[in-house]
């Protein structure tokens, strides 16, 4: 059976009740929910976007594990195939996860026991496998095996004071490649249980940006975009940073700004740069030489790695101009400058952040990636953009 599935759909409801409803064309709707709580229903939740002290950062989603359902709280994360789920045997030395895996409680496990390891978000993780039912929203994906992780070492892990359990995979695949096992996408690819093999995603500035959709084997609704629509090819280049596959694409350069007005910054990078895509990360990583040069432009002040901008100063802000294999991606101020809630104020930091030594490769974060809506083919290797609606 082929089945289209939108995963996650932040939905303006109460901050109560169930939220898991079809919306009458075969597809189904869950929320992105907050950190899962003692006597909460698994589908009851607030209408959340955000996690990590609402600084606006990452996205996550409900998925669940074995029958009856063990619910995690999962990051959705396009640089990750592999599935990984927290055993209750697990050593670690840092905050996630919050929630583990009792494959005795489930009716459908079946044990396998081979050792694995696995690097999801920076985070080395072993154990062994194991082979379950995955719950994505309404659908269930039969026999999956993935990494029970045993063990944590979260010492390079940037993301680990954020309340969440594993991550969602949405990461290429290698086709020909032996761990297809443990990638979700693989399976539901193999088992045609999509339309199409595809997802988009629709990600909101803010929490007062209305809804955001992840719809694996659809489309975004159409209304929360506007004019051209343009695709990119996925590029086969590698380097010490980045390895096959990944969603990623060549960069060509970036403007900050026009010649005839200050601020104005241009840069063309070096033969065979990857720009890579992130939904966990929310800046736009540069070399360090370059992300200097961006955000002294700018005026920003910085804290530590991060620079700091006066939220008022947007609309005086020039566009930034980062051109991929010959398309031009503008954005705005309100796209390149990220605002977070902090008990109630607003401050807003600069998505230039300096965290690559030499030239080769750029991440393009969340900050990027809002501003379009997005639609990931796993099939052609391409990535189709739609300016997106924002309503703050």
């Amino acid at each position: 059976m082929r089945l289209s599935v939108p995963l996650v759909h932040v939905l303006q409801s109460s901050q109560g009740g169930n939220n898991n409803f079809g919306n009458g064309n075969g597809k189904t709707q869950i929320p992105l929910l907050s950190p899962l709580q003692d006597g909460v229903s698994p589908m009851e939740s607030h209408p959340i976007v955000v996690i990590g002290d609402a600084l606006n950062w990452c996205h996550t989603a409900r998925i669940a594990i074995g029958s009856p359902p063990q619910y995690f709280n999962a990051v959705v994360d396009v640089s990750t195939s592999d599935l990984t789920i927290p055993s209750p045997a697990s050593r670690q030395t840092s905050s996630p996860p919050l929630h583990f895996y009792n494959s005795s409680l489930s009716r459908t496990y079946k044990p396998n026991g081979t050792k694995i390891s696995s690097n999801p978000l920076g985070i080395r993780t072993s154990g062994f496998l194991s082979q379950d039912n995955l719950h994505l929203s309404d659908m269930i994906v039969e026999t999956l095996l993935f990494e029970e992780a045993t063990y944590y070492d979260f010492e390079d892990c940037p993301y680990c004071n954020w309340n969440y359990d594993t991550v969602l995979p949405l990461g290429l695949f290698n086709q020909s490649a032996t761990r297809n096992f443990m990638s979700p996408i693989a399976k539901l690819t193999s088992d045609q249980l999509l339309d199409e093999n595809i997802f988009s995603l629709r990600l909101s500035r803010n929490t007062h940006d209305g809804i955001g959709q992840l719809i694996l084997g659809g489309h975004v609704d159409p209304s929360f975009s506007y004019g051209p629509e343009f695709t990119i090819p996925v590029t086969n280049w590698e380097n010490e940073w980045v390895e096959q596959p990944n969603w990623k694409a060549a960069a060509d350069s970036i403007t900050l700004g026009d010649p005839s007005v200050k601020p104005y910054v241009q840069h063309s990078f070096g033969n065979r740069t990857i720009a890579v895509f992130h939904t966990v990360i929310s800046w736009v990583v540069l070399p360090h030489k370059l992300a200097k040069q961006m955000n002294r432009a700018l005026g920003a002040k910085h804290w530590g790695p991060y620079a700091f901008i006066d939220c008022a100063r947007r609309p005086d802000l020039p566009d930034l101009t980062i051109v991929l294999t010959g398309q031009e991606f503008v954005l705005t101020p309100y796209d390149y400058i990220i605002e977070q809630d902090e008990s109630g104020r607003a401050s807003c930091m600069s998505a230039f952040l300096e965290d690559v030594e030499e030239e080769g490769t750029i991440f393009l974060g969340s900050a990027f990636l809002k501003t379009w809506i997005t639609v990931w083919d796993w099939e052609h290797r391409t990535i189709g953009f739609a300016r997106a609606i924002h309503t703050v």
